[in-house]
């Protein structure tokens, strides 16, 4: 019989390999993993079949490569979400008064992903307008724990 430490760490593994970040299982997923008298994690999970036009695993849909999430890492996130359209205000609000543009308006956001360190990193893929015109941007903006906000990062797309 495994030490209890051991099974936990067992069902945490079976865990990560066969559910996306919501908890919610893999398509074709077996949640049955089971662990060998040594120890070892054995799964009889199916590969996941992505619908066509859509990543197969979340950390495909951010460019990343299919397997568990990074821990640590970007994880991507829904555009919709409150805070992301909170988020992407405040870091075109910040892209103004950067570049002296008091102008410039949030048109959409085409992507979100966001990392969790001491506070937020969120990187964003927007769509703004100003005193220069429609532009894409790669924004990367950071929280601290005091709610503060600094813009890492802007790239033109």
């Amino acid at each position: 019989m495994l030490p209890l430490s051991a099974t936990v760490s067992l069902v945490a593994l079976a865990l990560i390999a066969c559910c996306h970040p919501s908890g919610e299982p893999k398509a074709g997923a077996d949640v049955g993993a089971t662990a060998t008298a040594s120890g070892a994690v054995s799964s009889s999970e199916a590969p996941s079949v992505a619908t066509p036009g859509t990543a197969a695993h979340p950390t495909e849909a951010a460019g990343g490569q299919r397997g568990a999430p990074l821990v640590g890492g970007y994880h991507p996130r829904e555009v919709t979400e409150a805070e992301i359209v909170e988020v992407s205000k405040k870091a075109v609000e910040l892209v103004g008064a950067k570049e002296g543009d008091a102008s410039l308006v949030l048109v959409a956001i085409d992507t979100a992903a966001s990392q969790v360190v001491a506070g937020m990193n969120f990187a964003l893929g927007l769509k703004v307008k100003g005193k220069v015109g429609h532009r894409s941007l790669t924004v990367v903006l950071y929280r601290d724990l005091k709610n503060t906000f600094t813009l890492t990062s802007i790239a033109v797309r």
